[in-house]
């Protein structure tokens, strides 16, 4: 448990670095994951001890088709406090509004005006009509911010105030959103697979995750399953909720150390090179490996 935490807080040290210039090119991320949710500056986050411990808030979205989602949910409160007791980070002070995606998968970074440089998201023309996804379902409108947008030169830069693309209510006094499903979708046919997660969105500072999700497998968590096996689907819930907070390849590339320096150097727009062998990951330096191993 305590080396759990050690590689936690590694974990929640990786940022991006803001990128400096009104580009004309958009930066186009190389895999699904939204970055850029702007919560505190850096130099701001950066000040504030590791010792908060982690707040997860569920969102139980879709777990109809569960023989049991009573006991579902008391295993994600147990697994939740297991969090709570485990891992501690840097607080979060202010509301969580996740991003929405943009229609061509590419942005720019802006101030919150759109005229200068800094670290806001702007969508490279428009941000999509269509919900943004976190695992199998749709992201809850009153969850998503503002949609920004600049045109195709990243200019005129500002807010799209049309109805739908204005900003929700967030998250108040959490440091993770867990969304909660149980969709029997394709990643469910495996006869190994119980329930599967993933982290969805980070911060922009620090490049935390700050939201992900777990599905939770209607077939293979029924309530025989349950009452049989409780303690074995306990610690697949945990496992996947690992996941979700960051525990991944996929982020290797952005794990910082205890200082809040990148462990792999960062490309001029702020993202590590992508690693050609592996479809859609960034490419992580030796050091990520060092410092795992410390």
């Amino acid at each position: 448990m305590a080396a759990e935490g050690v590689l936690f807080q590694y974990t929640i040290l990786f940022s991006l670095a803001t990128f400096c210039s009104l580009a004309n090119e958009p930066i186009r991320e190389h895999d699904e994951m939204i970055r850029h949710i702007v919560l505190e500056p850096s130099h701001v986050v950066k000040r504030r001890s590791i010792d908060q411990p982690l707040r997860i808030s569920l969102d139980f979205l879709d777990i109809n088709k569960l023989e049991n989602p009573t006991i579902v949910k008391d295993i994600l409160r147990e697994a939740q406090e297991y969090f709570r007791k485990t891992l501690k980070v840097r607080k979060t002070t202010s509301k969580i509004l996740l991003q929405r995606s943009c229609s061509n998968k590419s942005f720019f970074t802006r101030s919150a005006d759109g005229k200068r440089p800094g670290n806001v998201r702007f969508c490279h023309e428009a941000c999509n009509s269509s919900r943004t996804l976190c695992g199998p379902i749709d992201i809850p409108e009153h969850d998503l911010d503002q949609c920004r947008i600049c045109d195709q030169n990243g200019q005129n830069c500002q807010n799209d105030t049309r109805p739908g693309f204005t900003a929700g209510e967030g998250h108040n006094d959490t440091d993770f959103i867990l969304y909660v499903t149980a969709v029997a979708d394709s990643n469910c046919n495996s006869i190994t697979t119980l329930a599967y997660g993933s982290a969805c969105q980070q911060e922009s500072a620090l490049d935390r995750p700050v939201v992900g999700f777990i599905n939770i497998c209607p077939g293979k968590v029924t309530a025989d399953e349950l009452r049989t096996s409780y303690s074995e689907v306990l610690a697949t819930i945990k496992h996947e909720i690992f996941h979700a907070l960051g525990f991944a390849p996929s982020l290797y590339a952005f794990y910082r150390n205890q200082n809040g320096d990148p462990l792999t150097p960062r490309s001029s727009n702020g993202l590590p090179t992508t690693d050609e062998r592996v479809l859609k990951h960034y490419k992580w330096s030796k050091e990520v490996i060092h410092h795992a191993c410390l």
